[in-house]
């Protein structure tokens, strides 16, 4: 597992914020990775590692070839999104997705005119969004998806 997170032991890539949930981190833990598949952490891995947003690398020319084409996995291009409201929400702790890559991705999709993208910050770590103790930004969440979707509010 260290291959795919270097911090994995002791949780500290994903699990440093002081203000999350004790008891939600427990049950967190106890249940992780459930919800989600082994090939998903590889990919998060190949990305992390990499330094690169791009597709699944399956790790053989011959496979790369016969998926995508070309012998490496392309970069994902978020330019190509379009008409598609996205608001980032990032942790100001987060050391997997921390606030540079959210704000590089913020900048890839502003280049899209046909986007409407925003940026937010709040405290703790990349844990917090499930188990954080101040889940108050799903109040602004709600605001942002009832503005796009009134029959939501």
């Amino acid at each position: 597992m260290e291959a795919l997170c270097p911090s994995y032991g002791d949780n500290d890539l994903f699990f440093n914020a002081e203000d999350n949930n004790k008891i939600g981190y427990i049950n967190y833990v106890l249940a992780f990775p459930a919800g989600i598949s082994f090939n998903n952490l590889i990919h998060y891995s190949q990305i992390y590692w990499f330094n690169k947003f791009q597709e699944y690398d399956f790790d053989s020319k011959e496979k790369n070839i016969e998926y995508y084409g070309q012998e490496l996995p392309p970069e994902i291009d978020v330019k190509k999104l379009s008409k598609v409201p996205i608001t980032i929400f990032a942790a100001r702790e987060d050391r997997f997705a921390g606030i540079k890559d959210a704000k590089w991705l913020f900048k890839e999709l502003k280049t899209n005119t046909h986007i409407w993208a925003s940026f937010e910050v709040i405290n703790g770590d990349h844990a917090s969004f499930l188990i954080g103790e101040d889940m108050s930004y799903m109040d602004r969440v709600i605001d942002i998806m009832a503005m796009w979707n009134p029959s939501y509010a």
